[in-house]
């Protein structure tokens, strides 16, 4: 199966606790119209790589010779769910899972697996490494820097400073904006696909918890 031509986006998502369920999104582009059936599809390893990050390749059906395509670059999404992931000893015991990569022909993307407290930090910094949490065993009460602000990608929040004039990534706006970002997720936020129930309802139990910072 082709690979796509290039990246832009991975996103990951991390549920569960010490046995997880990782989702990962990817976003991309690739060359004409007619691509389809898009996929990750896991790089086969003996052993624990070196850097312990674990990669895919982003793949697509390419439109057959006989289609009629237009010669645009077209943007394309896959999305995979890896169900009852050991993080900590992802690869032998003791050896944990560090990130995920994603590789498309031109490039590649990589999210580091960063414990919850540093994931913190590097939100307070508006670090611009992209990074995803690995949730407690017992979560921490929700909080905008830690849970809300990661869920909003770079391109939301470029969306809306420019449609909306306010910005997904700081507090004040999202707070005084709550009740309708709410209405928005689950109708036509964001227009590349809503977000999975379980993040909506996080976003609603985080106003029902007066929305900490």
């Amino acid at each position: 199966m082709p690979i796509v031509m290039a990246v832009d986006e991975v996103t990951v998502r991390i549920a569960g606790g010490v046995r997880s369920t990782i989702s990962i999104l990817a976003t991309g582009k690739v060359p004409t119209t007619g691509w389809s059936a898009a996929s990750l599809a896991r790089r086969a390893s003996a052993a624990a790589p070196p850097d312990g990050i674990l990669a895919f390749d982003f793949s697509a059906n390419a439109p057959a010779a006989s289609s009629l395509i237009l010669q645009v670059i077209t943007p394309i999404n896959a999305h995979l769910e890896l169900a009852d992931v050991d993080i900590a000893n992802f690869w032998a015991p003791g050896v944990r899972l560090v990130g995920i990569r994603v590789a498309a022909a031109n490039n590649a993307k990589t999210v580091e697996i960063v414990p919850h407290d540093e994931a913190i930090e590097l939100s307070r910094k508006s670090s611009p490494r992209a990074v995803a949490t690995v949730v407690p065993d017992t979560p921490a009460a929700l909080s905008f820097e830690a849970d809300i602000k990661p869920m909003f990608r770079p391109r939301d929040v470029n969306a809306m400073r420019a449609a909306a004039g306010f910005d997904l990534h700081n507090y004040d706006d999202v707070k005084s904006r709550a009740a309708l970002i709410s209405e928005r997720l689950k109708d036509d936020m964001p227009c590349d696909g809503l977000w999975p129930p379980e993040d909506i309802k996080k976003f609603d139990d985080w106003i029902a918890a007066q929305m900490p910072a």
